[in-house]
């Protein structure tokens, strides 16, 4: 769990101590001049208080100083035998190949610009994967539950006022299967997800790694689909831009002899007027079936396949 903007040191290691009962580690969110140019030993201070993680944030640069900056924290970092996720900051350079404790970058525009303008859309959806991804994990926080059409977003940094998000609710579900990242940080409300309860089960049950990447069909900046296995499950995201798409999507990557069970979430015909709006399906399939996939304008699909029986 990640404590953003507004923590205190007054309950950290209450707050430590009562998550490591539960299983859970705690990041903490912080400037990065703050483990930098602090009198005292930052990282050593927050290890005592039993913190697993820092969300290190606010480079604000892209130069061979901010390289050396992540370095010699994912450096420290390691030496606490502490994770580190970095933000707002340079895009990954193969520091994690020397670090694997950094589990990730946020290095590119993400949930958050939805307060401030628009270039969250479908179409930055369905670009950056293409490019910022091919040189490693991201932060982008998906998880809005917050649709709005094109015509009726409205960028606003309004005091516990959440923001808007565009592109369909079945479209930022499908994020999580799309993104390459190790810890997902999901951008909304916990009550907001008991709202919706198989998308709550969707985001605590999708897993962050993969053990293997299938691409099925893409076009950069105009849709992408691909299909990931973890273990012996399978899951699927599609998303498309400004253009609503079909796919029939051959399973002919399952292995034979193979029942799945099938849990789809994908938009409802009327999701291009009303994107909070999603269909919930569940059917069986096996190596051989096709599945048909309608993507409203803006819209997405996830899909999981869970191992039935074997025949």
């Amino acid at each position: 769990m990640t404590l953003d903007a507004g923590w205190s040191e007054s309950y950290l290691a209450e707050l430590c101590a009562y998550a490591a009962e539960k299983g859970v580690g705690i990041f903490v969110w912080t400037w990065a001049s703050c483990p930098l140019e602090a009198p005292f030993d930052w990282v050593k201070k927050m290890k005592e208080y039993g913190v697993t993680g820092a969300k290190i944030d606010f480079f604000e640069r892209n130069d061979q100083v901010a390289m050396r900056w992540q370095r010699q924290l994912a450096r420290r970092l390691a030496d606490e035998k502490m994770l580190v996720l970095f933000h707002g900051c340079p895009v990954p350079s193969g520091l994690g190949r020397t670090f694997p404790n950094v589990l990730g970058y946020e290095a590119n525009r993400g949930q958050e610009c939805n307060f401030w303008d628009h270039t969250i859309s479908p179409q930055h959806h369905c670009t950056f994967p293409f490019i910022r991804l091919l040189v490693g994990p991201t932060d982008f926080t998906p998880g809005s539950l917050r649709q709005a059409t094109v015509a009726d977003f409205r960028p606003q940094d309004i005091d516990n006022t959440p923001p808007m998000s565009q592109g369909t609710i079945a479209q930022e579900m499908a994020l999580f299967v799309v993104l390459d990242q190790w810890i997902a940080t999901i951008c909304d409300s916990p009550t907001e997800y008991a709202k919706y309860p198989e998308l709550e089960r969707f985001v605590t049950q999708v897993p962050v790694t993969w053990d293997e990447p299938l691409p099925l069909d893409g076009e950069v900046g105009q849709h992408i689909l691909i299909a990931k296995r973890k273990g012996d499950q399978w899951y699927m995201g599609a998303m498309t831009s400004d253009t609503p798409r079909g796919y029939d999507v051959k399973f002919d990557f399952l292995p034979r002899s193979v029942v799945y069970d099938v849990e789809i979430i994908a938009d409802a015909a009327d999701s291009e007027e009303s994107p909070r709006h999603y269909d919930f399906i569940r059917r069986s399939a096996r190596r051989g079936d096709t599945l048909p996939l309608s993507l409203v304008k803006g819209g997405g699909a996830t899909v999981r396949l869970t191992p039935r029986t074997r025949h």
